[in-house]
């Protein structure tokens, strides 16, 4: 399923509770979200929360569901577990990577 295919089916479902205004918080990183103007960067990383909020980030697993492009859908970094959009935050080969990331955002 696709991104606009998720977030319909969220939207439609009375039984789904979202919190609109956080979502807009997090995706709105620039402020801009409401003028109709957004540079490229802004745009792409606006692109890759709504995807990372929706499950829908290009991980292993889902290129591998989709298409076959990989032997296995393991994560490449540590080799032991299937490579999910949720494990992309957990896998302890990346921790000091994203925290590095992390703090240069923040920053």
């Amino acid at each position: 399923m696709d991104t606009a295919d998720k977030i319909k089916n969220v939207a439609n479902n009375p039984n789904t509770v979202v919190d609109w205004h956080l979502v807009k918080q997090l995706i709105g990183t620039d402020g801009k979200i409401r003028s109709g103007f957004s540079n490229s960067k802004q745009a792409s990383l606006r692109t890759y929360l709504v995807k990372l909020l929706t499950n829908t980030l290009s991980t292993m697993d889902i290129l591998n569901r989709k298409w076959t492009m990989y032997e296995d859908d393991a994560c490449p970094r540590c080799k032991s577990t299937k490579k999910t959009n949720h494990h992309v935050w957990e896998c302890s080969e990346a921790k000091d990577p994203l925290d590095l990331i992390i703090s240069n955002f923040l920053n």
